[in-house]
């Protein structure tokens, strides 16, 4: 139905530094605001039953891909360097 991008992919990420902020900076804020919606789409799914496939599917997409970074990450293979 929908493609699954693989795992390992992992696309090239660009290196400037907005106002001298470090390179880690826009992650921090992305992991942030996933966080916060995260917790809200929690409070908005608990108990709601069945939710429609491409709701579904878009839950399982992203969390595939936060796993994807986790495990890059957790294995010594992400720096803030890299």
């Amino acid at each position: 139905m929908y493609p699954m991008p693989p795992a390992h992919a992992h696309p090239p990420m660009p290196h400037a530094h907005p106002q001298g902020k470090p390179q880690s900076y826009m992650s921090v804020q992305a992991l942030r605001a996933m966080q916060s919606r995260a917790g809200e789409l929690l409070g908005l799914i608990d108990g709601q039953g069945d939710l429609p496939d491409w709701v579904e599917y878009e839950l399982a997409r992203a969390s595939a891909m936060l796993d994807s970074v986790f495990d890059y990450m957790e294995h010594g293979h992400g720096s803030v360097s890299d």
